[in-house]
């Protein structure tokens, strides 16, 4: 490229500004193929190579040598958007879930769930009245085993034997761990 026309660019004249861009711009494209395919990515960077260049042109043209200049400038470009493009990437790739995935998982668990609250209401209709009408105070109601004593009529220590008996057999019916049929209780609420 002749000196001329950098000096040219330096007064701001847009014609050699345009010659300058014309010589370079494949050139630079054609370095930035032989570090990614991102072809948006390198014309980015080319782009704003170019405009950084005409902003700081009055500073820019004391540099010795303008190819040198260009291609170090836009390699060092290049690589830094290629690294937060990695780093970009990274992590979504380890925040994000595959959408499919994620719907097929949240409708697998809601029909999973339906029916375990469906076999739950079948083993509940099983259950001796008593029993029944406790976990409902205690689950469905919330009452404390101190309110249900009352409302039942029944002293605090059978309660609590009822309660255990209504669970057990929960348990027997519904073939799950007591922690799965308490959840499964409580988020009945």
């Amino acid at each position: 490229m002749d000196i001329g026309v950098w000096k040219k660019i330096g007064e701001g004249d847009r014609a050699a500004y345009g010659q300058l861009y014309a010589y370079y711009y494949k050139r630079l494209y054609n370095y930035g193929k032989k570090f990614t395919d991102s072809e948006p990515l390198i014309e980015d960077t080319v782009q704003e190579i170019f405009m950084h260049f005409w902003q700081q042109r009055h500073k820019i043209l004391q540099v010795d040598n303008p190819q040198s200049y260009f291609f170090y400038s836009f390699r060092n470009k290049l690589f830094q958007k290629l690294k937060q493009e990695t780093k970009k990437d990274q992590a979504e790739s380890t925040l994000s879930l595959d959408p499919e995935f994620n719907i097929e998982s949240i409708l697998i668990s809601d029909e999973l769930a339906g029916e375990k609250r469906q076999a739950l209401h079948q083993a509940m209709q099983a259950l001796p009245s008593r029993q029944r009408e406790i976990i409902f105070l205690r689950f469905y109601e919330g009452l404390s085993y101190d309110q249900i004593s009352e409302t039942m009529n029944i002293t605090i220590n059978s309660t609590y034997k009822t309660m255990t008996k209504a669970l057990h057999h929960l348990r027997q019916t519904m073939q799950l761990p007591i922690s799965s049929i308490l959840f499964l209780l409580i988020s009945h609420r």
